[in-house]
């Protein structure tokens, strides 16, 4: 009987305690990734509730002869990105090797390796990968705060990726402001402008 009394204190405590360690729960924001025409050039898109960031720019022919052209390469990796996203795995973009080839993978966490099932896209032999993620991530919008996890691999945090190239745009002119300039590439299979 002495025990009923502490069991409203108890239950308060708990709630007490968990509903601010509930709180602190990163929210998820839904981002939908496309593949666009830009300036003849297909790029994937990943367009948030307030922002739409380049993230690749397909230009090289490396894959064609097999059937993927830039425009079949855009569509299908911007499909693995959604499917990803969608299934709450994006969370960190890495490389990898799978079917003996270097590519750009996702990762349950920093340190961890590709998932199984985790292919963004696959690089040309010619690639260094590592160099090639970097680039990619900081070229595609020009964020300049972005902590990369540097090392054996390089991991991209997507979340914090799509959150400083929205403060990062904010500060800059908007496309109106800016005079027209031709769409330039770096490494052999992205572009940015």
């Amino acid at each position: 009987m002495k025990y009923n009394f502490f069991i409203p204190i108890v239950i308060t405590f708990a709630t007490t305690i968990a509903l601010p360690i509930v709180s602190l729960a990163k929210p998820t924001v839904k981002v939908q990734y496309i593949c666009e025409m830009k300036q003849d050039i297909p790029i994937t898109y990943a367009r948030t509730p307030t922002e739409t960031v380049e993230f690749i720019g397909w230009q090289s022919q490396a894959f064609s002869n097999s059937g993927y052209t830039p425009e079949r390469r855009c569509q299908e990796v911007t499909a693995r990105f959604q499917k990803h996203s969608d299934a709450g795995n994006l969370r960190f973009i890495t490389t990898g090797r799978m079917n003996n080839q270097n590519v750009m993978c996702v990762a349950k966490k920093k340190g961890s390796n590709c998932i199984s099932d985790g292919l963004l896209l696959t690089f040309e032999p010619k690639d260094n990968p590592q160099k090639v993620l970097v680039e990619l991530f900081n070229v595609s919008t020009r964020v300049r705060k972005i902590r990369l996890t540097r090392g054996n691999p390089v991991y991209i945090d997507v979340d914090e990726y799509l959150s400083n190239a929205s403060k990062n745009r904010q500060s800059q002119p908007t496309q109106s402001e800016k005079p027209a300039s031709p769409v330039t590439c770096n490494g052999s299979f992205f572009c940015s402008n």
